[in-house]
């Protein structure tokens, strides 16, 4: 007993698929990447800003008096006496907002993928919007208002590699403390947390990291509370502006990675392939239902 087959291409699909899994981890890759370096040029430009940072640095604090907000600048002076809360809160502030930020995004990139589109695209949007205020509007930290009376917590506990010190400092916009990524990072990866994972005392842990980290930044002397505020808002309008997209043009995005993992349907030739190996393997009429919209293997 025999069975009639017809070669298939198979091992050139696979290449393709092969080829098609390499690339979507590559396409958030480029994102990122493109995103960075937008970042990087905001901040290179920036520092022939100095004076317009200064001002609108001065138009904040002016601004949070009238609003009778609490001053930063007691604040600021309570931590710095202490040497080792200081250190943490300048370490904090350096690398204390990206593991839960990047911890949410990997975690609906490898766990749920249907939803990944939404927040890659809520995520890049925030940063964007953010990255032409700082363009358009630079604006300098309490700390690098030298007038302002702030003690600059990096340089005076010489905290090393942390934020203002070194190759950090050459890279980062120290003119862009309006309004303040660190808070809308951690207000969006709280929203995503909240609205995504099953366990609510991540959640939790989420929305009580949005409180440390306005706490470093106004401690440490980064921010202003206005910028606090803005950050927070901004991460909200990111998270409602892109909840309105519909999913399938969300998900037709330019990043690969978005894609949903659903496999297509099996073209001609390979659910022929396919109901062949069934027959093969079973010798029964079992494998009829696979065999739907292609006729059955010829059998001697």
């Amino acid at each position: 007993m025999g069975i009639a087959t017809t070669t298939v291409p198979a091992r050139s699909d696979s290449r393709l698929r092969a080829i098609g899994r390499w690339l979507r981890p590559s396409g958030d890759l480029v994102v990122g990447l493109s995103a960075f370096v937008l970042y990087l040029m905001v901040a290179h430009f920036a520092q022939d800003r100095v004076g317009a940072a200064t001002a609108n640095g001065h138009a904040l604090a002016r601004a949070e008096r009238t609003l009778h907000l609490p001053a930063e600048l007691s604040w600021n002076h309570w931590m710095a006496q202490y040497h080792v809360l200081t250190v943490v809160a300048n370490y904090d502030y350096a690398i204390g907002y990206l593991l839960p930020t990047f911890g949410a995004l990997f975690w609906v990139r490898a766990t749920r993928r249907d939803a990944y589109p939404r927040v890659l695209a809520s995520f890049l949007l925030l940063n964007l919007a953010a990255f032409a205020v700082f363009a358009a509007w630079p604006s300098s930290p309490p700390r690098l208002l030298g007038d302002a009376g702030f003690v600059d917590t990096v340089t005076r506990h010489h905290t090393v590699a942390s934020w203002g010190d070194g190759i950090i400092s050459s890279a980062a916009d120290k003119y862009a403390a309006m309004p303040s990524l660190h808070v809308a990072w951690a207000v969006w990866a709280a929203v995503v947390l909240v609205r995504l994972c099953p366990l609510r005392w991540v959640a939790r842990v989420g929305e009580a990291h949005v409180v440390f980290t306005i706490a470093v930044t106004i401690l440490t002397g980064n921010h202003w509370w206005l910028d606090a505020a803005a950050g927070l808002v901004l991460a909200l309008l990111a998270e409602l502006v892109v909840a309105q997209i519909p999913p399938r043009t969300l998900a037709s995005g330019p990043w690969l990675g978005a894609r949903s993992p659903v496999r297509a349907p099996l073209g001609t030739r390979d659910r022929a392939a396919s109901v062949a190996a069934c027959y093969a393997r079973d010798g029964t009429q079992s494998c009829a239902g696979r065999a739907a919209g292609t006729a059955a293997p010829s059998r001697k």
